[in-house]
């Protein structure tokens, strides 16, 4: 499911708050359904040896991926 510019912005805000890292939304615009996110360890979720400084998620893809519902 797509989410919308307001979506993506509440699920950065949120978990960014929770700790997990600094997420940005709609870098690209709003009208491109992306997140970047910056983990404070830098290694790709689930994954203990490639690392990312920044990975993207769709908006949903983050919403499940840290267990939100927004």
């Amino acid at each position: 499911m797509a989410t919308n510019a307001a979506q993506r912005e509440e699920i950065a805000r949120q978990l960014t708050l929770a700790g997990y890292g600094v997420f940005i939304a709609n870098p690209r615009g709003s009208t491109v359904d992306a997140i970047l996110c910056k983990e404070f360890d830098y290694h790709v979720p689930a994954n203990a040896t490639d690392i990312n400084v920044w990975y993207e998620y769709t908006g949903n893809a983050a919403n499940t991926a840290y267990g939100l519902s927004v």
